[in-house]
């Protein structure tokens, strides 16, 4: 989920300077960008992955004017891969940045990952789906093989259309019948908003696919599907995705060509309209990795998930699973301050964490975005949760964005239970309660029913099921009115 041109201010924070020191860095950064051109992007054949050794943010501002794609997930102070020109080498061993020589042709490289991922897809269905990368055909087929072979379960539409025209699929996992079919808690898993991260998509379809071979053969799993409707976005940048196929494999954004210069797209996960636009956490120039673009919900990408989840009424917890660093993140990510929800974000988390280690896998980290990784402003999990009042969570997936082919079932499993979690705290959670006309919507009707059920001692009005009406059941009401449970 890093940056490639890390926006200067955002990495001032990470080293707290005086006026006078912030404006030479700012000098020094511009000074580097007069001697290198970085508005176009230079051939792959010229491009080279060395190793630097980050310092402060003043090298981090020297590599964002060289045009360095870094290729880690968080800027911080130590050794870190990067992309750079071969023309900057010398530059960055003036400003001290140390660079190795880790691969000198790492588009090549790149090239021999897709063939094999190309080749393993070919051997057929005998081939474990999750031993190898899959492409974006290969992901959408996927998706209508699980539907052809649980029809009653599972259904694939069409959400919206990409810059480029592709379609944008979603897959929904509901059962025919349930406790509470007038309005089931919803979960949604997306992935692919950034299109180098290859990772996290087949970890989004491993745990579809354990919903429907569990369903009717596992009671915790058919519990889970009868009592919550799943919702699935593998890929959310197609076009992007697409491009690290055929193109540029750590391309990261999507491909909006609406841009003047070569460096195309827009960091959809600065695109959304909570907390956009502030140069803390995202960028306004259209060179940079997390160029916002011109304003929330610009890209047809993102608009089209907004409009997914406002025909979601019932939405009430999300994961924008991404790569790496393994962690566990949640609101806010565009300022410091503790979201009104933290004591429940973070008992959620905790239990994921201990999940995952229950799985044998890794102690992820846990926190809000801006403290735990980095200020991220227009991020998904802000506005789901900010302006939809959704738990939403970021996954960061593995230790590196090439994670070797092993890797992808081992991180799929290490991560389901944590990831099944969420259907658990929707289920138990977030009944509708207080959406007394069964809407899926907690509105003024359903204050009206109640209040009128509440007077005229009706039991719909007996919230806290004590047999009579009295005022705790009003107070039961508008707690759970106000959570949207």
């Amino acid at each position: 989920m890093k940056i490639a041109d890390m926006l200067l201010s955002t990495m001032l924070i990470l080293s707290p300077a005086s006026a006078d020191a912030t404006d030479q860095v700012r000098a020094d950064h511009d000074q580097i960008r007069s001697q290198h051109d970085v508005s176009q992007m230079p051939s792959q054949e010229d491009e080279r992955m060395v190793r630097v050794t980050i310092r402060d943010a003043r090298d981090l501002g020297t590599l964002a004017a060289l045009g360095a794609n870094l290729l880690s997930c968080e800027p911080r102070p130590g050794d870190t891969p990067a992309i750079v020109p071969q023309d900057t080498i010398p530059a960055l061993e003036a400003a001290g940045l140390r660079p190795v020589m880790i691969d000198p042709a790492p588009n090549q490289t790149a090239s021999l990952v897709r063939e094999r991922a190309l080749r393993t897809l070919a051997r057929g269905d005998a081939t474990d789906w999750w031993a190898d990368y899959k492409p974006l055909d290969a992901i959408y087929a996927k998706m209508y093989e699980m539907e052809s072979r649980a029809p009653d379960l599972v259904e694939v539409f069409e959400f919206g259309r990409s810059f480029v025209d592709r379609p944008m699929l979603a897959m929904r996992i509901v059962s025919p019948s349930g406790p509470d079919d007038a309005c089931r808690p919803a979960v949604l898993f997306n992935t692919l908003i950034h299109a180098r991260e290859w990772v996290p998509p087949m970890a989004n379809m491993f745990v579809a696919e354990t919903l429907i071979n569990g369903y009717g053969n596992d009671p915790y799993l058919t519990d889970l599907v009868d009592r919550v409707e799943w919702l699935f976005v593998p890929v959310l940048n197609p076009d992007g995705y697409e491009y690290t196929w055929t193109t540029r494999r750590f391309w990261r954004k999507n491909r909006n060509t609406d841009n003047p210069n070569r460096r195309l797209g827009v960091d959809l996960n600065r695109n959304y309209g909570v907390g956009w636009g502030s140069n803390v956490g995202s960028s306004g120039s259209p060179i940079s990795d997390t160029y916002r673009g011109t304003a929330p919900f610009s890209e047809r990408e993102t608009s089209a998930i907004r409009d997914l989840v406002l025909d979601t009424p019932q939405l009430r917890v999300h994961n924008d699973m991404h790569s790496y660093s393994e962690l566990i993140l949640y609101p806010w990510g565009f300022q410091p301050d503790l979201s009104p929800d933290e004591s429940l974000f973070n008992a959620m988390a905790s239990e994921m964490r201990r999940r995952i280690i229950e799985a044998d896998g890794p102690a992820f980290r846990i926190g809000p975005v801006f403290t735990a990784i980095y200020p991220v402003s227009g991020g998904s999990v802000d506005w789901f949760y900010g302006e939809r009042g959704v738990l939403s969570f970021s996954y960061e997936l593995g230790t590196r964005f090439d994670e070797p082919p092993s890797a992808i079932r081992r991180i799929s499993e290490e991560t389901l239970s944590a990831s099944l979690h969420h259907g658990e705290v929707a289920a138990d959670e977030f009944r509708f309660r207080a959406d007394l006309n069964r809407d899926c919507r907690h509105d003024f009707f359903d204050v009206s029913m109640f209040l009128n059920a509440y007077v005229n001692g009706s039991a719909a009005a007996d919230i806290d099921a004590s047999g009579s009406i009295e005022p705790s059941d009003l107070t039961a009401f508008l707690d759970l009115f106000t959570t949207k449970r």
